[in-house]
């Protein structure tokens, strides 16, 4: 075989394989979800809203916008699972425009993604935000108000809106009660997809991103950026990878939830199938005398 042919030929086999997807080895075949088919991505902030800001000039809509895509091309390459973001590039979006997306494409999920900020350069770690109007803490009234581009007023400012109005604009129980479904489904993939980080936690807080949607909808905080390892660790693959894979496993739990939700609604809208009735059957004659009748006993 000349030689010229046979470079051409490993040239196209080398080609092939890199135009192959390579399966993840928590996901060697592809993940089929039946009720979970559509879900949102929502890269926080953007364009004039920096979002918080870290070490290594760290701006967190850049870095969410870069972990978003990474995360959507994962599930799509491994799953049939559709991803939409609300942004593909640097471009401001009002915040209840978001989940009015989300709405409009009838998603499934809808996983708002960003970096968490702290004047405590120790803290650091994971956590997954469902919406609550009771939510009423200090550091949850500090935080919504960073992730919403609302000036810090200390912990006992009046937040832009009521208990009242946050419940109102809750149309559906079920949406609020999937968020919380779709936060712990979370929280166990990535503790499994990132072993190596922390995860602090799941929590509840009146974020505005979340009021309006009506499917399941998150805020995924992926760490803190003002924590000198974990911000550099956030910039590397090997983290967007692991979050990628948490995502994935998280919604593969999710999946597990609803699937036995719906099989328990079956179960309770049929009930349990009613023994068959019998007709009686007629006693066969004996051709014995019947034993006599024990009297009654008596009565106290």
């Amino acid at each position: 075989m000349p030689a010229a042919l046979a470079l051409l030929i490993v040239l196209a086999g080398v080609l092939e394989a890199s135009a192959t997807p390579r399966r993840d080895r928590l996901f060697p075949k592809p993940v089929e979800l039946i009720h979970i088919r559509h879900i949102v991505i929502d890269p926080g902030h953007g364009g004039d809203n920096l979002g918080a800001l870290g070490y290594h000039a760290t701006q967190e809509k850049a870095l969410t916008l870069e972990i978003s895509k990474f995360i959507a091309a994962f599930i799509e390459r491994h799953s049939n699972v559709r991803v939409t973001l609300t942004r593909h590039v640097d471009r401001p979006i009002a915040l209840r425009e978001r989940p009015r997306q989300a709405n409009a494409l009838k998603a499934d999920a809808l996983i708002s993604l960003h970096c968490n900020a702290s004047p405590n350069p120790k803290v650091h770690g994971m956590e997954v935000w469902f919406l609550d109007a009771k939510a009423s803490a200090g550091v949850v009234h500090a935080l919504v108000r960073r992730e919403e581009g609302l000036p810090e007023r200390g912990v006992a400012a009046q937040l832009p809106w009521t208990v009242g109005g946050i419940l109102s604009q809750m149309r559906y129980a079920a949406a609020h009660k999937r968020s919380e479904m779709l936060a712990l489904s979370l929280a166990r993939g990535l503790k499994r997809g990132r072993p190596g980080a922390r995860f602090r936690g799941v929590r509840q807080a009146p974020f505005g991103v979340l009021k309006e949607a009506l499917m399941a909808a998150v805020v995924l905080e992926i760490g803190y950026i003002t924590h000198p390892k974990e911000s550099l660790a956030l910039l590397e693959h090997q983290a967007h990878l692991e979050l990628a894979r948490g995502v994935l496993l998280g919604l593969k739990e999710m999946e597990r939830l609803v699937a036995q939700q719906e099989r328990g609604r079956a179960t309770a809208v049929g009930g349990p199938t009613p023994p068959v009735a019998r007709p009686p059957q007629p006693r066969a004659k004996s051709q014995r005398s019947p034993p006599p009748v024990a009297p009654a006993a008596p009565s106290r």
